[in-house]
């Protein structure tokens, strides 16, 4: 149960991450309205507590009975809250409100990785990348699930449709340096992890997967220095 929390929380974190959890919430807020706290449900993300964030979130609904809801935020903050079911109860019902939506969609997919169901989670990729064909984050992540699958090939053609689309999306640089280190092309996937951290220097799991990759290519102060520097992050 422990290792099982601990792999929700962690992909948890990368969840906040990559869909951001305020930039693409669905429901606009007036300029007469009071905001959410989004700094103080940010701080209790970066504390490690989720359930202090939703708690938030609930509590600015309460004290503001008329505010719109979103469900969207909601839905990810139970997410990384490790309340699964009522997360999919939330995004149920949004798609039921409002239809699918790629935001909507990219969560979706996320929560059936997290629940360990990779044919849904493709089947909310496919979805959403139904609506906008070239979205990177979407083609990323199905490059990830495509990576796991043993599809390389395939894999390298989403992330390079996600390249070409964002440049920088880290997803797809990170899934194409694991993808070159599975495959034992080590340079190259030093290569890609050089622009991967460039793109997310916070992420300690890029360090220690490029250490893996220097260490092959017999660059032992660079792999000891990365390692070294994904210990002190995490």
């Amino acid at each position: 149960m422990h290792s099982t929390l601990m792999r929700w929380m962690r992909a948890a974190g990368i969840l906040i991450m990559l869909l951001g959890l305020f930039g693409c919430t669905g429901v606009p807020v007036r300029e007469e309205e009071q905001q959410p706290p989004y700094q103080e449900i940010q701080d209790c993300i970066e504390a490690g507590n989720p359930e202090c964030a939703l708690r938030k979130y609930r509590d600015y609904l309460k004290t503001f009975p008329d505010a719109a809801i979103d469900r969207l935020l909601i839905a990810r903050l139970l997410v990384a809250a490790y309340r699964p079911e009522e997360a999919r109860e939330e995004l149920e019902l949004l798609i039921a409100e409002s239809g699918p939506t790629v935001e909507t969609l990219l969560t979706l997919g996320h929560l059936e990785r997290l629940a360990g169901e990779p044919d849904r989670e493709r089947q909310a990729l496919e979805r959403a990348l139904e609506i906008e064909e070239g979205n990177a984050r979407v083609l990323a992540a199905l490059g990830t699930l495509q990576v796991e699958a043993g599809e390389h090939d395939r894999a390298r053609q989403s992330f390079d449709k996600a390249l070409e689309a964002d440049p920088r999306e880290p997803t797809a640089l990170r899934g194409l340096a694991v993808s070159c280190l599975e495959q034992q092309r080590y340079q190259e996937a030093v290569d890609y992890f050089d622009r991967a951290v460039d793109a997310d220097p916070g992420n300690p799991l890029n360090y220690s997967d490029r250490a893996r990759g220097r260490a092959a290519l017999k660059d032992r102060q660079g792999a000891v220095q990365d390692l070294s520097t994904a210990i002190a992050m995490d």
